[in-house]
């Protein structure tokens, strides 16, 4: 459950986050779906690719998501509010009350909360920027994906990617090195 409980909040932070909106879809590290980052929901303008560009409309527009006051950065508390927000509803969907009451556990979240928030504020000032956030620029991300090397990343590179990304989990997983 401690698990679980890791990745849905990180999962929360990388779906509605700058740079870390790109983070799934930057190699087969981190499938697109694993995060929310439906091919789809990249492809604003539904011409069956995914552009720089686009994936630049989608990181501002996850950062802008948690900035609740609008003021250019995420405090710790607009990012727990988002968090916790997006939690309840996946357990809500799921109808899983166990879930749920893990998630309200406040001194277990706001622990948890405050590291992810340290290792983000990279100058300690108490907000995240947009520029704080790692992870691949947009135009790393269509180099590695676009096998096709036409400047824009197909549904099939995508999915590409993702398949990869499971197999190498498979791999990794049973490995006793």
């Amino acid at each position: 459950m401690k698990n679980y409980m890791t990745t849905a909040m990180i999962a929360a932070i990388i779906t509605t986050s700058a740079s870390l909106a790109f983070a799934p879809i930057a190699s087969a590290k981190e499938g697109p779906a694993r995060h929310g980052m439906a091919f789809e929901t990249l492809d604003a303008d539904k011409d069956g690719f995914v552009t720089e560009q686009e994936l630049v409309a989608h990181k501002t527009v996850r950062f802008n998501e948690i900035d609740a006051n609008k003021d250019g950065g995420i405090t710790q508390e607009e990012m727990g509010e988002h968090m916790k927000a997006r939690f309840e509803e996946r357990a809500a969907r799921k109808k899983d009350s166990e879930r749920a009451e893990k998630a309200a556990d406040p001194e277990r979240a706001q622990k948890r909360l405050g590291r992810m928030f340290r290792a983000m504020d990279e100058n300690t000032d108490g907000k995240i920027v947009i520029s704080e956030l790692s992870g691949p620029e947009a135009s790393a991300v269509v180099e590695r994906l676009d096998t096709d090397k036409d400047g824009k990343i197909s549904k099939a590179e995508m999915d590409a990617a993702k398949k990869m990304r499971k197999g190498n989990k498979a791999g990794k997983r049973h490995s006793h090195d």
